[in-house]
């Protein structure tokens, strides 16, 4: 880990364990974990298969597993991996070429106006590469 600072942090809402929607605050901070608080303590720290540098809450995947009322949270790596923090699980999602330093999520209606769908995804990277993905797309 060569900074110990937290590289990123952002709200998301997830079913407890008693199917109640929760607000949580997720943590990354080069390591890999993506460390989850509630009420100002850590209650989980999820496991990841590399440091995690980067992420952000929206709505990224869809399909019968995933729960619409909770959010989900994208979470970019310095191998270049994004996955989507669903529920606590990790669910990949797109690998780029360089690491992700950076990613913000973009509503679909900021494009298309009324029309309401998944979250666009802008990542920055250790390159001078910006990618716009959409439902798993660059």
């Amino acid at each position: 880990m060569s900074d110990p600072g937290i590289a990123g942090v952002c709200s998301v809402q997830f079913l407890d364990n008693y199917g109640i929607l929760t607000s949580y605050v997720l943590a990354v901070a080069g390591e890999c974990l993506v460390q989850v608080i509630s009420r100002g303590h850590p209650v989980l720290a999820v496991p990841t298969p590399s440091p995690c540098l980067a992420l952000a809450a929206g709505r990224f995947v869809s399909g019968d597993a995933v729960d619409t009322r909770s959010s989900q949270a994208m979470v970019g790596d310095e191998t270049g991996m994004l996955f989507v923090l669903d529920n606590f699980e990790l669910i990949p999602y797109a690998q780029l070429d360089y690491p992700v330093t950076r990613v913000v999520s973009i509503p679909l209606r900021a494009f298309l106006g009324q029309r309401d769908g998944l979250d666009v995804v802008v990542c920055a990277t250790r390159s001078n590469m910006v990618y716009v993905l959409h439902n798993k797309q660059v």
